[in-house]
């Protein structure tokens, strides 16, 4: 078994950052399961698991400000984020706190592009005038640093903890990159190695369940010193105002969280980043709403329970690919050796479906999510029979067919063949009675097609971005008139992982 991060996927993605960076602009992806893939690239870089080449790598934080902070990324991405989880949990966030959290955003927001200005001024000077643009980066960096430090605690309340999660891990990854920027090279830019020792201890303490015990205090007292110290400064750096302000307000912040409130509960302010993710992703879980079903469930047994198990595969699906993946990355980003197991885990198989009626061969249920398991051969060819409907359906893995569904015979047989370089990326589906229509799209836009969807007029499709097909199962096939397949269920690997079986 071999497992890595394509170098080729990942260049990529980089390529398109960079370049970006590089020329002033911003990248502009509006889609958070996009905006998602370029993230996890960024934290590959970060995690040193490709050689990377390039300026803008110097400072990893600011090509998230590409990604997360273009105009109207708040509209455009956070509050997606949110309203994606809040369509299917039971529990939203109250427009106080919403107010709260979109503050927190624009002072983020503020602050990278200030942190980006003052890096690039760094980045282009030299002589006496980089000395000045050092010691401005430096304290620029204290006071971002602070500040996402005073924003963390408002997407970590307990009451809104579910729908706060990937916005949460939006941030903590900001925190993060900041922390490996500062451990890397803090001590070109004018810090102690005192101070490079706390931002070491704090990441320490934000990416390993066992942290740091003690002397958080101590690191409190430390980090509120260096960021009186940037804000007395800041009027000589000739800082924006509202950048100012955005100081001072976690200045305050900070000295309340010290003094012993904390917005969490459950002792979520002692979890560790990735520990507290995975205990949100689960205690969400239990809120998921089952999908209303699209057919009277008496007359049409199954659907019911395949509109609930596809609600939770939406919920699942969307925290892997926007909170535990990222959260699988962090332990990482100050130059730990990230191990296969956790590569193994990046790998994890992402679901869609069933659609239609029945839940047989789903990997998950209502209390459990689907196991991670190892990548098998790819999808090499696809092969379906239909007419009215779906009569039966075979995908080929490597050299060898896989489980041959529903009938061999009936219907008009459609097969489409791939090569090395292609993969099915889009599969769209109707359903209903039956599954009466699939539509499987490669990524060199060749399309098999088979069906007219008699018994099946509801849509649904699956594609979600960096990642392929990789599995295909079909719930149930019915002999009855009328015959057919009556449901299917869709599985998704990232493209940023390459597997080798055995």
């Amino acid at each position: 078994m071999g497992i890595k991060i394509s170098e080729k996927f990942l260049n990529d993605l980089t390529t398109k950052l960079i370049k970006a960076a590089d020329s002033g602009q911003k990248l502009g992806v509006t889609d958070p399961e996009e905006v998602g893939q370029y993230v996890c690239s960024v934290l590959a870089l970060g995690c040193e698991l490709i050689p990377v080449i390039g300026s803008s790598l110097s400072a990893l934080t600011t090509l998230f400000g590409n990604l997360l902070f273009h105009p109207n990324a708040t509209e455009k991405i956070w509050e997606k984020l949110r309203e994606r989880v809040e369509a299917l949990v039971k529990t939203k966030i109250t427009e106080t706190q919403l107010s709260i959290l979109r503050k927190k955003i624009r002072g983020l927001q503020d602050n990278m592009e200030n942190y980006t200005r003052v890096w690039e001024d760094y980045k282009d000077s030299s002589g006496d005038e980089q000395m000045r643009a050092r010691d401005t980066l430096k304290m620029t960096h204290i006071a971002f640093l602070s500040v996402v430090r005073a924003a963390i605690p408002e997407f970590r309340v307990e009451s809104f903890a579910v729908p706060s999660l990937p916005l949460f891990a939006l941030a903590a990854n900001i925190h993060l990159m900041l922390l490996s920027d500062g451990i890397r090279h803090g001590t070109t830019w004018g810090y102690s190695e005192k101070n490079v020792n706390t931002m070491r201890a704090e990441f320490k303490k934000k990416t390993s369940p066992q942290g740091v015990a003690g002397h958080a205090a101590t690191m409190a007292s430390e980090q509120n010193h260096l960021l009186k110290g940037a804000i007395a400064t800041a009027i000589d750096l000739e800082m924006p105002t509202t950048i100012v302000t955005t100081w001072k307000d976690a200045y305050s912040d900070l000295e309340l969280l010290a003094s012993g409130y904390a917005g969490g509960g459950e002792g979520y302010d002692d979890l560790d980043y990735a520990t507290y993710a995975y205990k949100v992703y689960h205690k969400g879980r239990g809120q998921v709403k089952p999908y209303p079903t699209e057919l009277n469930d008496a007359d049409n047994r199954g659907s019911a329970a395949a509109a609930t198990l596809r609600a939770y595969a939406d919920y699942d699906t969307g925290m892997v690919m926007n909170v535990l993946n990222y959260a699988e990355y962090w332990p990482y980003l100050a130059g730990d050796k990230m191990p296969e197991s956790v590569l193994r885990k990046l790998d994890r198989e992402i679901y869609f479906g069933p659609f239609g009626r029945h839940t047989t061969n789903a990997a998950w249920s209502e209390s459990s999510e689907a196991p991670v398991t190892d990548r098998g051969p790819p999808i090499t060819s696809a092969y379906v029979r239909g007419w009215d409907d779906i009569d039966g359906m075979q995908m080929r893995y490597g050299n060898s067919w896989g489980h041959a569904y529903g009938s061999t015979t009936g219907g008009a047989p459609k097969q489409l063949d791939l090569a090395e370089d292609e993969y099915f990326y889009w599969v769209s589906v109707y359903y209903g009675q039956k599954l009466g229509k699939v539509r499987f799209w490669n990524n060199k836009d060749k399309a098999l097609e088979c069906g007219s969807g008699k018994h099946g007029s509801y849509y649904g499709c699956a594609a979600p971005p960096g990642y392929r097909l990789t599995s295909v199962h079909i719930t149930k096939w019915e002999s009855f008139t009328p015959p057919g397949c009556e449901g299917i269920i869709l599985g998704f690997r990232p493209s940023l992982i390459e597997f080798t079986p055995n």
